[in-house]
């Protein structure tokens, strides 16, 4: 029989251990889920505490881990210092037309600052990733339970926040978590996507149910391409045509649910954001070009509220051509490194369809979300460290 002595060291040790185990992954994934969450919630919410709350987080561990900045390679490098270089060019043109310039500045280089340090941890971005978003499904799906579905239950469930604005930000979360985890597992994400699409159905917007869609049809894809088992592929094609088979029969009835409860049956162009982009380009000349142009006159200005409802209009209004291109130079700057063709392929893919969806929303350029931008681009751009075959299982 043990004594007490010995008990009391046993205790002792495993209390240490988990203690260990806790302060080191744990407690970083927990840290970093927070930091996601908070994110969030403030740009989703907009309530000024929330937003000043979340700067302020994001400044201490900006500062706190400035010395992470040593570690950047030189491709990084470059692309940070043309951001910086470019904002701080155009703010003193962009102060002049909007006060609210020198706030987007900080804005723009905080979040990619606190993107590049959190992205010196893949795996802890990963985590912070997966259950922020999981978090956000969770939500949803437990207020469309007690909503119902019918009468557009997202449309004003946030004040001052649309459907398609909801639907956004699920979008942009989802495609990052897939792009980090492909890199990082080589594994697809169906559940979370699949939980992504059916609230994008839900919210009504084309634009979200065709990127959402998207999302799935990749993560199939992948996940089909990366399966080693004949077990599995005959029970995924059996699901599809499954699918199919039930999509034909019920196919009147899957008609006149589109057409009832999503803009899809009212055809893809949409004629006021295409007005929107109209008016914008009309205004530009050889100086706002280069600086920005305004919305006065526009359809911006007189029927949307200064909501240009488009990433790259505002993006342009606020600083300029430059800024557009210092932007498209993080993704570009990824071509020429060296990554298995298929990392680059999926996550190129995942990008495009964010690009795609900031087409018809406001939802980066500059915003706190910018977040997700920057960090996509700098897991992809640090240390790759590819993972044995063995280790490369394919799970949804």
């Amino acid at each position: 029989m043990p004594s007490t002595s010995d008990t009391c060291n046993y205790w002792i040790f495993w209390r240490n251990k988990a203690a260990m185990i806790f302060t080191t992954a744990h407690a970083k994934n927990f840290a970093y889920t927070t930091f996601l969450t908070l994110l969030v919630a403030a740009f989703a919410l907009r309530i000024e505490w929330l937003v000043g709350l979340y700067i302020g987080v994001a400044l201490c561990v900006v500062l706190r881990n400035a010395n992470m900045f040593r570690t950047a390679n030189n491709l990084e490098r470059w692309v940070m210092l043309l951001l910086l270089c470019t904002l701080t060019l155009m703010l003193p043109l962009s102060t002049m037309r909007s006060w609210t310039a020198p706030m987007h500045y900080g804005v723009s280089l905080l979040s990619m600052a606190a993107a590049f340090v959190l992205s010196r941890n893949m795996e802890a971005l990963l985590a912070a990733c997966k259950y922020s978003l999981v978090i956000a499904l969770t939500v949803l799906l437990a207020t469309l339970s007690v909503t119902g579905l019918g009468d557009f239950p997202l449309e004003n469930l946030i004040p001052d926040s649309s459907s398609n604005g909801i639907t956004s930000y699920l979008i942009v979360m989802q495609a990052t978590y897939s792009a980090l985890k492909f890199l990082r597992h080589r594994q697809a994400s169906l559940i979370t996507a699949s939980l992504t699409l059916f609230i994008c159905i839900i919210g009504y917007g084309r634009g979200s149910i065709l990127a959402s869609a998207a999302i799935v049809a990749i993560n199939l894809l992948s996940y089909v391409s990366w399966r080693r088992d004949l077990r599995g592929l005959r029970s995924i094609a059996l699901g599809l045509g499954a699918v199919f088979l039930v999509s034909i029969y019920f196919a009147d009835h899957i008609v006149d649910f589109v057409e009832a409860n999503t803009k899809i049956g009212s055809g893809l162009i949409d004629e006021p954001r295409q007005r929107i982009l109209t008016d914008y380009m009309n205004k530009i000349d050889w100086a706002s070009a280069l600086t920005g142009a305004d919305y006065d006159g526009t359809s911006i200005e007189s029927d949307f509220n200064g909501n240009p409802h488009n990433s790259f209009v505002r993006a342009h209004h606020i600083f300029g051509a430059l800024y557009l291109l210092a932007l498209a130079a993080f993704p570009l700057a990824l071509v020429r490194k060296r990554l298995p063709p298929s990392v680059k392929a999926f996550a190129g893919s995942m990008l495009c369809i964010v690009l795609f969806r900031c087409a018809t929303e406001p939802v980066l350029f500059p915003t706190i979300f910018d977040f997700y931008f920057f960090a996509f681009f700098f897991a992809l751009s640090g240390k790759f460290l590819p993972y044995p075959l063995k280790n490369r299982v394919v799970s949804p």
